[in-house]
């Protein structure tokens, strides 16, 4: 039974991993767009955002091998993050992969 659990667990972890992956994408690849989403406070939440322009805002290779490691650490153990840049608050924000609900680009819009 343990065995059972524990393909299942990684079958759901899979599946959540390309849901995560095609959202991610969709927002990258758009200079700008509108995503609903659920906080972790459980409101919900419309953001503008412009995730291109977060590597303006990032030191990336100008960053500390600590600060490389950190970004890389947190990117690992919370793929379910996306850092943008929120185009209201003119500052960086996470969006939560996944409780997003729709995705609004600049020519169709993704529901989920």
């Amino acid at each position: 039974m343990d065995e059972l659990r524990a393909k299942l667990r990684e079958q759901v972890e899979h599946e959540q991993a390309d849901a995560f992956a095609d959202k991610r994408n969709i927002i990258q690849s758009a200079n700008t767009c509108t995503v609903t989403f659920q906080k972790a406070d459980g409101t919900r939440r419309v953001m503008r955002v412009e995730a291109r322009k977060v590597r303006d805002h990032v030191k990336g290779h100008r960053a500390t091998p600590a600060g490389r490691k950190a970004a890389h650490t947190r990117a690992f153990r919370h793929a379910h993050l996306l850092p943008v840049w929120d185009s209201e608050a003119k500052a960086i924000k996470s969006v939560n992969l996944s409780t997003v609900s729709r995705i609004e680009t600049e020519t169709t819009t993704h529901t989920f």
